[in-house]
């Protein structure tokens, strides 16, 4: 037997989620964030680099591409066709796309980022939750399974400022449409 592939499927994954929401949970509009930050996404990039991404097939369209330094699996009931890249993989199961990550992270995490249904999907699995709240009445049609956090216990919860600009505004110099109050908070299990 190899003991590297023997060794490699034994490898431990950290499943965690991560998801910038309002205080009521919305999460998305139309199939895109409804709104733009620069400071979450450079704390997204930082917090996912060299992990595997789980996603779903909305999310994946919403992205502008494959996300440097990140595997991603995308899961989907339905057949997609998908630029062929090595980091990138199709799973139509909780199961598959875990096993998949698992072979693809580089640092044996795993963050599920969305959208509603995937984060629901994989709750059971998470044993984490990175949360960027942002305390403002936006609206939206997609929300995060908020309720499903009492699961979790709150570790970590620090008041933050950012600076919102709607996504239509979101170049570098445009100025941000209104300063927001928030919270960065971590749940574990």
């Amino acid at each position: 037997m190899n003991t590297t592939n023997h060794n490699r499927d034994k490898k431990q994954i950290e499943v965690c989620q991560i998801v910038c929401m309002t205080s009521s949970g919305v999460i998305g509009s139309n199939g895109q964030l409804p709104w733009h930050i620069p400071e979450d996404l450079a704390k997204f990039k930082g917090i996912t680099m060299g992990s595997c991404l789980i996603m779903g097939r909305k999310t994946w369209q919403s992205l502008p591409g494959i996300l440097p330094g990140r595997a991603h699996v995308i899961m989907s009931r339905s057949a997609l066709s998908l630029p062929n890249h090595q980091q990138l993989a199709l799973a139509n199961t909780v199961k598959s796309a875990l096993e998949i990550a698992k072979k693809l992270t580089s640092n044996q995490r795993v963050f599920v980022i969305g959208g509603s249904e995937i984060y629901q999907l994989l709750l059971p699995w998470s044993q984490k939750v990175y949360v960027t709240e942002i305390n403002d009445n936006i609206a939206g049609d997609t929300f995060y399974p908020i309720a499903a956090l009492d699961q979790f216990r709150l570790l970590e919860k620090k008041p933050i400022t950012l600076a919102l600009t709607s996504p239509k505004n979101n170049d570098s110099h445009h100025p941000p449409d209104r300063v927001v109050s928030g919270y960065d908070k971590l749940f574990i299990r």
